[in-house]
């Protein structure tokens, strides 16, 4: 019986992180909405940058606001990314390495506990359950595929689903 009660006690103690993400991110981020053409984005960030790599389209700006009590470097990029109907659907936000282990931290403090997708030296991933069609991710890998520069970004991604 006393097993039983302590058990009671730590559920119910637990902390409920079910619908934070959702509750954060489902509308869209930085003021903007998600499904948004880049044309919003520029009204909202108009010293941004519009880049392609192939069919993908981007929309760069350096912005270097603190998140999750982490300070950023004043011209870090924050990158909106588009879908093939070139709506807004994704958001990174670039981070330096060593912010990698505070920011998962504060992120499992506001969202509930990450699961690691991969954590091998190509890349570290932490992702968090989807949330009403909203998925977290923060990576820490290099910059590119010839690129000695590690970097840490934080991914937010919106399938809608």
């Amino acid at each position: 019986m006393r097993r039983l009660l302590l058990l009671a006690i730590f559920f119910i103690s637990q902390p409920v992180f079910s619908g934070e993400v959702a509750k954060i991110y489902e509308e869209g981020v930085f003021g903007v909405k998600w499904g948004d053409p880049i044309e919003n984005i520029k009204k909202e960030f108009p010293r941004g940058k519009r880049e392609a790599y192939k069919q993908v389209i981007m929309y760069v700006i350096r912005d270097g606001r603190p998140l999750f009590d982490v300070k950023r470097k004043r011209n870090a990029f924050i990158t909106f990314g588009f879908d093939p109907e070139q709506k807004l659907n994704s958001v990174g936000i670039d981070f330096q390495i060593e912010d990698y282990s505070k920011l998962l931290n504060n992120l499992d403090a506001q969202f509930g506990k990450h699961i690691m997708k991969s954590d091998n030296s190509t890349a570290r991933i932490a992702i968090w359950p989807k949330d009403k069609g909203v998925e977290l991710s923060l990576t820490m890998a290099r910059a590119g595929f010839f690129s000695q520069e590690v970097k840490t970004s934080f991914n937010i991604i919106y399938t809608g689903e």
